[in-house]
C-alpha cells in the first residue's frame, strides 16, 4: 500500500475527508490503476457532499475493477444523493449481485427500495383507499409490482412492517 493511499485512510478515518481526497490524489499519482483509491476517494467526496465528484470516482472505480461490488456501492450513495433513485437502485442491486456478502450494500439496497416504494405510495395517495386492490396482495397483477423489484412482496412487506409506515396500510 502507498504512503499516500495509507495516510489518505487515516484522515479518512479521523474525518478529515479533505486532507484524505489530497492524499488519495496523490496516491493516484503513483497509481492510477488502483481501484480503491478511487473508491475510497469516493467516499470521502461522499461525506463532503461533494456527490458529482463521488459519481465521477465511482464511475472510473467500476471501469478499472466491474467485479469490485463496493464500486457499485459508492456509485449508488451517490446517486441517491444526487435525487436518482431508480438508478440507485439498481446499482446496488449490481453491487449486491457481485459480493453477496458486503452487508452495507445490501442494507442500502433494502432501505433503497423500501424508499422506493414509499415514493410510489405517497404519489397513489397511499394504499389502503384503492378500491378493489385488494390492498398489496393485489398488485401482482402491475407492472413493477411482482418479482424481487422494489414493489416486490418482500419488499412491501418489509415496508409494511416499519411502523413508520402504518397509516399507509
Amino acid at each position: 500500500m502507498s504512503d499516500f493511499k495509507a495516510q489518505g485512510n487515516k484522515a479518512f478515518q479521523a474525518k478529515d475527508y479533505q486532507t484524505a481526497i489530497a492524499l488519495y490524489g496523490q496516491a493516484l499519482a503513483e497509481n492510477a490503476s488502483d481501484h480503491t483509491i478511487l473508491g475510497n476517494r469516493s467516499a470521502a467526496y461522499y461525506q463532503l457532499k461533494e456527490y458529482d465528484n463521488a459519481l465521477s470516482d465511482a464511475e472510473t472505480c467500476i471501469s478499472l475493477q466491474p467485479d469490485w461490488s463496493k464500486g457499485y456501492q459508492r456509485k449508488a450513495m451517490a446517486l441517491q444523493a444526487l435525487g436518482n433513485l431508480d438508478d440507485a437502485v439498481e446499482q446496488y442491486r449490481i453491487g449486491v449481485e457481485k459480493d453477496a456478502t458486503n452487508a452495507q450494500c445490501a442494507q442500502l439496497l433494502e432501505r433503497a427500495e423500501e424508499e422506493q416504494a414509499m415514493r410510489m405510495m405517497g404519489s397513489m395517495g397511499g394504499m389502503g383507499g384503492m378500491g378493489g386492490m385488494g390492498g398489496m396482495g393485489g398488485m401482482g397483477g402491475m407492472p413493477g409490482m411482482g418479482g424481487d423489484g422494489p414493489f416486490s412482496k418482500a419488499a412491501l412487506e418489509r415496508v409494511e412492517k416499519n411502523p413508520k409506515f402504518a397509516a399507509y396500510f
